[in-house]
Order: C-alpha cells, then sequence, then structure tokens
C-alpha cells in the first residue's frame, strides 16, 4: 500500500511557491565508512537519468563527506549532470543537524522538483528532517513511479483511493526506494557534467558553537 506524509509549516502554506521554479531529479549519494557511496546510490542516478531524460532536466547528485571532492568526478560515468559536494572534516560523522542544515542549504539554494533516496535507517531519517522543515511531501518505500511533463510523479499502487495528489502539491518530492528496484547504468566514462563546490551552510556555523549536533545512530 502506497504511503505518504505531508509536512508544512504555517510559514511555508504562505509562502510565494511555484513548480516551474523546481527542476533536478536529484539523488542522495549515501557515503559509506570506507569513504565510498552506497551501492544503491547508482540505482538511483540510473532511475533519475530515465525521469531527467523525460523532462529535459538535469540529474543532480548531493554527495556529503569528508574528502570526498577527490572522488566526485567518477560518478559522473553513472548518470550525474550536477554533482553538489559538501566537503568538510565536520561531515565525517553525519549528524542529524549537519544533514538538515545540508538539505536546507540545497533545496533553498539549488531547488531539486524531486529527490531521490535509498531506503536505509539513516537516510529515512534524513528523508523526514527534511520532510518536515521545507515545503515538501515524501512517498516511502516506492519503485513503481513515473514523472509526466510539469515534474509531478504518477504513482503506480494497488489502493484506487491513494493517487498522493497532495505529493505532487509540494515541492521538492521527496522518495525512499528499496534497495534493488532498478538496474545501475553501465558506466559512460565519456559522460562529464558539471562539479559544484557548495559553501558550508550558514546554520553550521551556529550549530558548532552550541555543540548541539545529534549523531545519527
Amino acid at each position: 500500500m502506497l504511503r505518504s506524509q505531508m509536512c508544512a509549516s504555517s510559514e511555508s502554506e504562505n509562502r510565494k511557491f511555484s513548480k516551474t521554479d523546481y527542476l533536478d531529479i536529484a539523488v542522495y549519494g549515501e557515503q559509506q565508512p570506507d569513504g565510498n557511496l552506497h551501492p544503491i546510490v547508482f540505482e538511483l542516478l540510473s532511475k533519475a537519468r530515465e525521469l531527467a531524460d523525460q523532462t529535459s532536466v538535469k540529474v543532480a547528485l548531493v554527495v556529503i563527506g569528508n574528502q570526498i571532492s577527490r572522488k566526485a568526478r567518477d560518478f559522473f560515468r553513472f548518470g550525474a549532470d550536477r554533482i553538489f559536494v559538501y566537503d568538510d572534516p565536520i561531515y565525517t560523522d553525519l549528524s542529524m543537524d549537519v544533514a538538515h542544515s545540508v538539505f536546507d542549504h540545497f533545496i533553498d539554494n539549488y531547488k531539486p522538483s524531486v529527490i531521490l533516496f535509498g531506503e536505509t535507517d539513516d537516510n529515512n531519517n534524513i528523508a523526514h528532517s527534511v520532510l518536515c522543515q521545507n515545503e515538501a511531501a515524501y512517498a516511502c518505500r516506492q519503485s513503481n513511479f513515473s514523472i509526466r511533463s510539469n515534474k509531478d510523479l504518477d504513482f503506480s499502487s494497488s489502493s484506487p483511493c491513494e493517487k498522493l495528489i497532495q505529493i505532487t502539491a509540494f515541492r521538492p518530492q521527496i522518495v525512499s526506494v528499496p534497495a534493488g528496484s532498478f538496474r545501475p547504468l553501465i558506466p559512460d566514462f565519456s559522460h562529464k557534467g558539471e562539479l559544484v563546490l557548495c559553501e558550508q551552510p550558514a546554520s553550521m556555523n551556529h550549530q558548532e558553537k552550541n555543540g548541539k549536533n545529534e549523531k545519527i545512530t
């Protein structure tokens, strides 16, 4: 059964909102302890490539970590057009507050229409935090979905009464995807893109001073 959540504050409800401002199909590039990306990221890039090609937008990969910049260019071959790199020692042990600040910065500045997360406990926590602090909606454990020309996602569901009308009313549309849902693309070594080295979000300075980061467990 299709499950979805919506979370919008009164402040976000009063804010001017235009779907046309939101473009890219983004993928969260979860970093593993060994420094490499989680295998599910390459599945998500394949699906993002499919969605982006149908709507003539770009695939964005968001990577957060320490010394991840030197590896980032390797990921263009898997379908990414733009790679947004948040690289700093503070990202070594990613906390909930830090992840929250990074995605707030990414959404505010780069406005993706869709963000795909791999279905893991850590990612679910991050996705829910992003959802509750932005004008966004969240569909969990989805593998059967397509996209319309206006970049609204279209979900197939066994439940005819749940059509996720609400999720398409918000941006970004956040989707968690179980592992094994898609086949990774064959690497294309000729595919190039734009590497964006992102600044540390301003809100991080406040968090560091207060020392209130809550580590994800």
